[in-house]
C-alpha cells in the first residue's frame, strides 16, 4: 500500500505543473490520503474481507466513512444555520 500511494502522490505532484484541477484540489487529495493511511494502520474497519483485500476494504470504509460525514455536517448546518427573525 506504501508503495502505491507513494506512486500518486509522487504523480500528482509532478502533474501540478500542467493540470490545474490538481493544483486546485491537493489538500482533498492529501486529506483522502491521510484519512485512508489512518484506518487502514489503526485498523478502524470491520474485517469482512480476506488478508490480501485489507488495504482495499479500508479504502472503501473511509470513503463511506467520509459520506456518512459529510450528511452529519449537512444535517449540523440545517439545525445550526442561522435565521432571520422578524417581529
Amino acid at each position: 500500500m506504501g508503495i502505491i500511494l507513494s506512486a500518486g502522490v509522487g504523480f500528482m505532484v509532478y502533474s501540478m505543473r500542467w493540470a490545474k484541477v490538481f493544483q486546485e484540489g491537493s489538500l482533498a487529495f492529501f486529506n483522502g490520503i491521510t484519512m485512508c493511511l489512518g484506518v487502514y494502520f489503526s485498523g478502524s474497519y470491520p474485517n469482512i474481507i480476506a488478508a490480501p483485500w485489507n488495504t482495499v476494504w479500508a479504502g472503501i470504509w473511509a470513503s463511506l466513512m467520509a459520506i456518512f460525514g459529510v450528511c452529519l455536517g449537512v444535517f449540523n448546518i440545517w439545525l445550526t444555520f442561522p435565521k432571520e427573525v422578524k417581529d
